[in-house]
């Protein structure tokens, strides 16, 4: 990274970093968002169909010392420790990949 904005300010362009912080990224997936970027991926429908009834169905119950909470639905995140959790959250992420692209924003190498 250093090269590439080395390359850029001995050319006289202005070059603009930004970075994700990535923490608990698994627990920020949104439910509804994946279902559509997985529809827009033109997977199976009975894949989709099998992705949207397992984490439609995710509820939590909190304990605080002796005390349990009601059900609450879960509307965000992949399963920690999910054999495929990797492979959504990247479809996930590439939602916001694609978006720069389309904006056509950025300095492009190569």
């Amino acid at each position: 990274m250093r090269n590439d904005i080395e390359y850029f300010n001995e050319r006289g362009s202005n070059v603009y970093l930004a970075s994700l912080d990535a923490s608990k990224a698994f627990d920020r997936v949104n439910h509804f968002q994946l279902y559509q970027v997985i529809m827009k991926r033109c997977v199976p429908l009975a894949f989709l169909n099998i992705i949207i009834n397992w984490y439609s169905k995710l509820t939590v119950i909190v304990r605080w010392n002796t005390v349990l909470s009601g059900t609450l639905r879960v509307h965000s995140g992949v399963h920690q420790g999910g054999v495929l959790s990797p492979s959504l959250f990247n479809v996930y992420a590439d939602m916001f990949n694609n978006n720069v692209l389309m904006s056509n924003s950025g300095c492009h190498l190569n």
